[in-house]
């Protein structure tokens, strides 16, 4: 068995090897060497629901805060996310490259041209130039047949979905 001082020496041990963060102070509770299993587990128990009342009330301050700070930056005219890649002038360039048609009626640059030329992906181009979704590559995996119902009446199905 353990002596006390060893105990509370590996109880040190265990809370630094947790990596707490930025908490500065661990409580402990010294539960005297003759009080009974029972009563230790029942003040234990009520220990770590105030640790976990402590950081959920912690949780809730720095997601106020969050807010606040998000709240003040957009009064200032700022936005949180990444720059658009494609600027106003850009996107209205691609939608025309992407809607001009050649003399066959085809359209002149695919969009694979368009990617090359303004270094995006085609995700980017698709979202800008306001493509109908049943032209995009995932929508032209899809497959679509028609049969004919038991009742003899054609109906589409699509066989991927």
């Amino acid at each position: 068995m353990l002596t006390e001082s060893h105990d509370e020496e590996q109880i040190i041990a265990r809370v630094a090897a947790l990596d707490i963060g930025k908490t500065e102070a661990v409580c402990c509770v010294r539960v005297p060497a003759g009080a009974s299993t029972k009563k230790r587990l029942q003040e234990m128990r009520m220990f770590f629901h105030i640790l976990g009342a402590v950081a959920e009330f912690e949780h809730a301050l720095m997601s106020e805060r969050t807010r606040e700070g998000l709240a003040a930056a957009r009064a200032r005219g700022r936005t949180g996310g990444q720059e658009p890649k494609l600027g106003p002038r850009q996107v209205a360039l691609a939608q025309a490259m992407y809607d001009e048609t050649g003399a066959d009626g085809k359209r002149r640059y695919t969009v694979a041209q368009i990617v090359a030329e303004f270094g995006v992906t085609r995700p980017t181009i698709y979202r800008h130039v306001g493509v109908d979704s049943a032209h995009t590559p995932a929508a032209r995996g899809r497959i679509h047949a028609t049969h004919s119902g038991r009742d003899g009446t054609d109906s589409d199905v699509d066989a991927a979905g």
